[in-house]
């Protein structure tokens, strides 16, 4: 049998700490590009499409504008202090910084290369994938640019890196570790450094870009490659079930290939499996900012929702109060109402604003006036679509001394593929969501629980992995 081919973890270090003198407008990263985004976002956005994955940013001058132009991104954020003495000591502190994390490789690249395509930061990955202890770099009309990815083996060479003795003196230095792939991308030779350069990324971008958006969607997404009635198909149904990229069909197939028990085997497919399975959970819980031990993978949103109000009421007896508010999906409210009639609990429905918005002001009556111990709603409603003030009913729930008695539920299942979401800042207990409507296959979902209270809930589910251990007459 052969061995099984463990996909390497490559992560990028995006190097956003310059400042161009020669821009004479500002902070090059920060710039526009007329398609409505900045030359750092574009760059970032293209990284995290190629997959390279965790992301460490290095910020210099302007971190908290660099920081809040690109807030929706899933990154991890390091300062170089003494970004001034060059780019080499900006490489060197982001190495630095995953030291012990155990990746494979690290992605190199310029934030302010915001032309270097998907394609290539890809091609890179998968030649990495092939040879993952050589250094991998870009060649377009036989001119070796950037970015490049280099071996972990490498990584002690790179935090020695100062001034402006940076990744291209490690290369020299180890030319026979170099293998090059030949790329038809003129943008891994160029930086925006002045305002005419910035002027042609934005030409490019208007030639390569938005003319293309419709045919690169179609080109990515099967489901659009179809036709329906004579006509290609125009799909206007995202909010409830997003059609599904190429690339997850190619992952879901890929894991079913090879598989094993997952935690459930001593063997190297039961490794392999259990291994997939928590890389999940965590990238999932990272997402959201949450931890990987406060997630359970769900069926989906109404699964979750109902494990979720099923081991919660058991802790729920007459005279406690469960809130809805008055447009919740039937996932939340129907096993509610079922429990409540088993448990014998109430439940309040608050009422919304003019603006189609939970009514805080009703929301304190009903918690000053009654013993609430639950309060459940969705982030976003699928039939107004309005966002909710999360912060504000939370603060609101705190300012009448009743957030230690209150747990606190989010339906996230519109909410989660278009704003972005840290349950850490929110303050909320429980948050809920699908993979159908997040570009992900049907049948998958995620529930997160704010570990104190996960710790306190008994589960509703047993058998199989959530066993320790099994008698005749007990078990744990």
């Amino acid at each position: 049998m052969s061995p099984i081919k463990v996909e390497p973890l490559v992560g990028a270090v995006v190097l956003m700490a310059g400042r161009s003198s020669r821009m004479e407008m500002g902070n090059k990263l920060l710039m526009p590009l007329e398609v409505g985004v900045s030359v750092a976002e574009q760059t970032l956005q293209s990284v995290v499409q190629a997959g390279y994955a965790p992301i460490v940013v290095v910020t210099g001058h302007d971190a908290d504008l660099i920081k809040e132009c690109l807030k929706q991104f899933d990154v991890h954020w390091v300062h170089n202090a003494q970004y001034q003495d060059g780019m080499g000591s900006s490489i060197a502190k982001g190495i630095a910084e995953i030291e012990g994390q155990n990746w494979d490789g690290a992605l190199i690249v310029l934030g302010d290369m915001p032309f270097v395509s998907v394609k290539t930061l890809s091609v890179l990955r998968a030649e990495f994938n092939n040879t993952p202890r050589q250094i991998i770099a870009p060649i377009c009309n036989e001119r070796r640019g950037q970015p490049v990815v280099f071996p972990a083996q490498f990584f002690d060479d790179l935090m020695q890196c100062s001034g402006d003795v940076g990744g291209k003196w490690i290369v020299k230095a180890n030319l026979e570790s170099l293998r090059t792939v030949t790329v038809d991308d003129e943008g891994i030779h160029w930086d925006v450094d002045t305002k005419e350069l910035l002027h042609l990324y934005r030409t490019r971008y208007n030639e390569r870009g938005p003319g293309n958006e419709i045919p690169n969607y179609r080109q990515n997404i099967p489901a659009l490659q179809q036709s329906m009635n004579g006509k290609s198909l125009v799909y206007c149904d995202w909010a409830a079930t997003a059609q599904v990229p190429q690339c997850v069909i190619d992952r879901v197939a890929g894991s079913m290939v090879i598989r094993g028990n997952v935690r459930r085997g001593v063997h190297n497919l039961s490794a392999q499996s259990t291994r997939q399975l928590e890389e999940a959970r965590t990238i999932i819980a990272k997402f959201i900012g949450g931890q990987s031990r406060e997630l359970i993978l769900t069926g989906g949103t109404t699964h979750g929702l109902n494990m979720l109000a099923q081991s919660a009421a058991e802790t729920l007896s007459e005279g406690d109060v469960v809130v809805l508010s008055a447009f919740e999906h039937h996932s939340q409210l129907l096993p509610w109402l079922q429990l409540s009639k088993k448990r014998g609990f109430s439940i309040e429905i608050v009422t919304l604003d003019p603006f189609g918005r939970i009514d805080v002001g009703a929301l304190k009556r009903i918690v000053s006036q009654n013993k609430v111990r639950i309060l459940a709603f969705p982030m976003v409603s699928n039939v107004l679509g309005t966002v909710q003030p999360v912060q504000e009913i939370v603060d609101g729930i705190e300012k009448l001394g009743e957030r230690q008695n209150i747990r606190i539920i989010v339906d996230a299942a519109q909410a989660v593929p278009h704003i972005p979401i840290d349950v850490s800042a929110l303050g909320i207990d429980a948050l809920v969501f699908g993979g159908h409507k997040l570009y992900g296959p049907s049948g998958v979902g995620a529930l997160w629980i704010r570990a104190d209270w996960l710790d306190a809930l008994k589960p509703m589910q047993l058998g199989g992995g959530a066993i320790q251990s099994v008698s005749y007459d007990n078990f744990e």
